[in-house]
């Protein structure tokens, strides 16, 4: 799968635009699902998956593993 597949099935779930610079429970949910599938389905480093939302390897990190989490308990 394509970065820009990804993207649209992601945002077309959740009816939003997950590049938007906020911090809205529902966006940062949709971004991290949006690396989990980046990471999971293609071979794309930490490093280029930030940069596909102008963020930082860091975030996408966190945030691959906070969904982890959100899975397991939620």
């Amino acid at each position: 799968m394509s970065k820009k597949i990804i993207k649209e099935i992601v945002e077309n779930y959740f009816k939003i635009d997950i590049a938007t610079k906020t911090r809205v429970r529902q966006y940062v949910e949709a971004r991290a699902i949006y690396y989990k599938l980046l990471r999971d389905n293609t071979r794309m480093s930490l490093a280029t998956i930030g940069k596909t939302m102008n963020r930082d390897h860091a975030t996408a990190l966190h945030s691959i593993r906070k969904i982890e989490d959100w899975l397991q308990f939620d």
